[in-house]
């Protein structure tokens, strides 16, 4: 079965989109207005379903490179709590804090990839506190506080990374 046969249930704003095309807007406007790529905007005029999900593109760049960071720092974490549960500690407790930190850095990760506002205040006010921790009191490695900084960096500076937090 070719993909463009499946079945399509039509986006309530599948007719606003044509529409907005057939008055002269521009498909680039369209795609924007509605964050979605070109691509689907043309796919949707000429009544196909869209490739991906609809009402939504992929993040930009930086917001990719910020979950990464997050899946990293999720990793370096956990890892460090399995160490300490090796080398004698209350490996009860620390097995579940290693699932508690997972689940909460997924829960980031995915709400960060998704556009989401909350997740992206979170992560900025944990992280300049880290940053603040870091430098004011020493309490905190070198690789915690350059983590945090990129983090503050990829998600506050770019304007697409600001942008793609913005309610529609």
């Amino acid at each position: 079965m070719r993909p463009d046969s499946r079945e399509h249930h039509p986006d309530p704003r599948d007719r606003d989109i044509v529409a907005a095309y057939a008055e002269g807007q521009p498909v680039a406007t369209i795609a924007e207005l509605y964050r979605l790529t070109e691509r689907d905007v043309e796919r949707i005029i000429a009544g196909l379903p869209p490739t991906w999900e609809p009402g939504r593109v992929s993040p930009p760049a930086p917001v990719i490179a910020a979950v990464g960071l997050v899946g990293f720092a999720a990793t370096v974490t956990c890892g460090r709590l399995v160490l300490l549960a090796f080398n004698g500690g209350d490996a009860f407790f620390l097995v579940g804090c290693v699932a508690v930190l997972a689940a909460c850095h997924a829960a980031i990760g995915y709400g960060l990839w998704r556009g989401w506002r909350g997740p992206y205040w979170i992560t900025i006010g944990v992280s300049v506190l880290a940053v603040l921790l870091g430098f004011l009191l020493e309490a905190l490695s070198p690789w915690t506080v350059v983590v945090a900084v990129a983090l503050v960096g990829l998600l506050a500076l770019p304007a697409p990374a600001r942008a793609w937090f913005r309610p529609n």
